[in-house]
């Protein structure tokens, strides 16, 4: 079973049973209508062979929560960098961002998202 789908399917079953309502999840750049934002190479040569199911998974992920009922906000990253946060980042959702980003950055954008609803039932790429 693919992890992020699979995954995905079961919690959002187990969340409307409990009544839970905010799912954070992370994707990636490049998954679904950002494919084509990420450059040429990217796209046909890293996409195209060495992770084609993982990104093809990330994209069943996006789907099935796109699908639910749930409060939920996908974060897609860009290139994950590791070192010190910066604590700044900008998030877009429309093309104009291609970028990187640290690590910490990433997770305390996700934390934010489970008391914001700027992002909601949105794709957002966080990036510096």
């Amino acid at each position: 079973m693919p992890i992020c789908s699979g995954s995905v399917r079961i919690l959002a079953s187990a969340m409307s049973r409990h009544g839970l309502r905010r799912l954070v999840a992370i994707s990636t750049l490049g998954a679904g209508e950002t494919r084509a934002h990420v450059g040429w190479l990217t796209r046909n040569v890293v996409f195209g062979f060495l992770p084609r199911r993982e990104v093809a998974d990330k994209e069943a992920m996006e789907q099935e929560l796109a699908g639910t009922d749930l409060d939920w906000v996908v974060v897609r990253v860009g290139r994950l960098m590791d070192g010190p946060a910066r604590r700044t980042w900008r998030a877009a959702d429309d093309g104009s961002i291609r970028r990187k980003i640290a690590r910490h950055d990433v997770a305390t954008f996700m934390l934010d998202q489970l008391t914001s609803d700027t992002w909601l039932r949105r794709k957002p790429v966080v990036v510096y």
